[in-house]
């Protein structure tokens, strides 16, 4: 039942927002629009882009590292300010919600069932990106890699937005789609439920969930 939980946290892209359709499209139009036909390829490479397909290759930093890790790794090749910028611009126009949403969003308020954004990207985008879907008022909290409690898959960024909430980890759950979501919410003492967004589960993946749901319409039906 729903009222084992004081609080949902959720993970961002991939759970919160369809990964590839935000994504995708913004990622190549920051590295097209920051950088020469050549320092584009190879920043492209760098964080696991295809920049001639227009889409993040299995496994690509960009799925679920913190923002340092993929601006390092893209240093060498550009401007990391101007990409920067250019990828909250795009990124939030992009911004689509994942299956499932915002009905089960709109559920949990009307339930009084406290929940936060517990992202490894800014804060600062992340925040453009809830005003533009209309979501803002929906989150108690948002906790970016940048937000002052560390990144996953460490337990610290999990810990920070429970102690902002004001809830206690055993009666909590962190709804995510990479191993870094479930490492940090089990290291935090939180459930972990991974969400496969459709796809083929993998079984070394499932293993470190609670639970496993196809989509957020399923874990919804399942409490």
């Amino acid at each position: 039942m729903l009222d084992r939980y004081d609080a949902v946290l959720f993970d961002k892209d991939g759970t919160l927002l369809d990964f590839h359709a935000t994504w995708d499209p913004a990622v190549h139009r920051a590295l097209t629009t920051t950088a020469s036909v050549a320092a584009a390829a190879s920043a492209a490479d760098a964080i696991g882009y295809d920049l001639d397909n227009e889409c993040f290759r299995p496994n690509a930093l960009f799925l679920a590292e913190p923002n340092d890790v993929i601006l390092a790794a893209l240093a060498p090749h550009l401007d990391v300010d101007a990409f920067t910028v250019a990828l909250d611009e795009f990124g939030t126009a992009t911004a689509t919600p994942a299956t499932g949403l915002p009905d089960v969003l709109h559920r949990l308020k009307d339930a009084g069932t406290t929940t936060a954004v517990v992202t490894n990207d800014w804060e600062s985008i992340t925040r453009d990106q809830l005003r533009h879907l209309g979501w803002s008022d929906l989150f108690a909290a948002v906790v970016g890699s940048d937000s002052g409690f560390g990144a996953k898959p460490d337990a610290g960024i999990v810990t920070g937005a429970l102690d902002l909430l004001g809830v206690d980890a055993s009666a909590s759950v962190m709804i995510g789609d990479s191993a870094h979501d479930l490492v940090a919410a089990r290291a935090a003492g939180v459930e972990a439920v991974l969400v496969t967004n459709g796809g083929a589960t993998d079984p070394a993946l499932s293993a470190l969930a609670d639970v496993v749901v196809a989509d957020l319409d399923e874990w919804w039906s399942s409490i």
